[in-house]
């Protein structure tokens, strides 16, 4: 499967690591251009500047590890472009945000998303049972 990362902070870069040991990625995504070509440099896969230009580098499914006010955001674009998507916890800022965010992906499109107890509220207010690997 080819896959993409959004962000590659800290935790950005633990999902560019796995991906690039177990699958195939094909690219990152990152605000600061110079930490999104390390992390492509080191994982062999390719900088891109825009979701939109991953999603033109043929990604099947992509992780967003963004801050999370801007989890929504990326996740919609991904999933408005037919990606399947894995979003870092927390969901989202709000549970409303969530909901809608649950609400987009319905369909053919599968996501997921960590689960913390932390932010319980958050996830038990749009808990689904989780699907299956993509």
């Amino acid at each position: 499967m080819r896959v993409g990362v959004v962000g590659v902070g800290s935790m950005g870069q633990n999902h560019a690591r796995v991906y690039s040991e177990i699958g195939q990625l094909v690219g990152v995504v990152d605000a600061d251009a110079a930490v999104g070509q390390r992390v492509a440099t080191r994982t062999k896969s390719k900088y891109c500047a825009t979701v939109d230009e991953l999603v033109a580098a043929g990604v099947e499914a992509a992780s967003v590890a963004v801050p999370t006010n801007l989890h929504r955001k990326v996740a919609e674009e991904l999933i408005e472009a037919g990606v399947h998507v894995l979003v870092e916890k927390p969901l989202a800022s709000t549970v409303g945000e969530a909901q809608k965010l649950v609400g987009t992906s319905s369909g053919t499109i599968r996501s997921w998303r960590s689960r913390s107890r932390r932010f319980g509220r958050v996830s038990s207010a749009t808990s689904s049972p989780p699907p299956r690997a993509v």
